[in-house]
């Protein structure tokens, strides 16, 4: 995260994180089908430290694995598609009213512009 624009956290339910998103049309793109919840699961590949997580066979004769140690995160991706189906994402309601105040300003001023052009 060389450019400071992602926070990643670990707290008792596990891995969240806040992200600011450029303004590009790319990341235009994310924030609306993050929004309407096209896209709303989370992948993310990680490090455990030495003795950081156990396997146990299950009753189905299945591996799990209880993760309890992270020694690094490297990778955090949006997905439809998950690695671990529990994860989710979403817009936090207060950036999404920040976000949409931003926007219709925007349009305000760009149809203010037009209206004076064509005077």
């Amino acid at each position: 995260n060389t450019a400071g624009t992602l926070e990643l956290n670990i707290d008792e339910v596990g891995l969240y994180f806040k992200c600011f998103l450029p303004n590009t049309s790319y990341a235009q793109d994310v924030y609306e089908l993050v929004k309407r919840k096209d896209v709303s699961k989370m992948s993310f590949g990680f490090f455990t430290a030495p003795n950081g997580d156990k396997f146990t066979k299950d009753e189905g004769g299945g591996y799990l694995r209880t993760i309890y140690d992270i020694s690094q995160i490297y990778e955090v991706s949006l997905c439809t598609i998950p690695a671990y189906a529990d994860t989710n994402v979403s817009v936090a309601q207060r950036n999404l009213t920040n976000v949409e105040d931003e926007f219709k300003k925007a349009q305000d001023l760009l149809t203010l512009q037009l209206e004076l052009e064509t005077y």
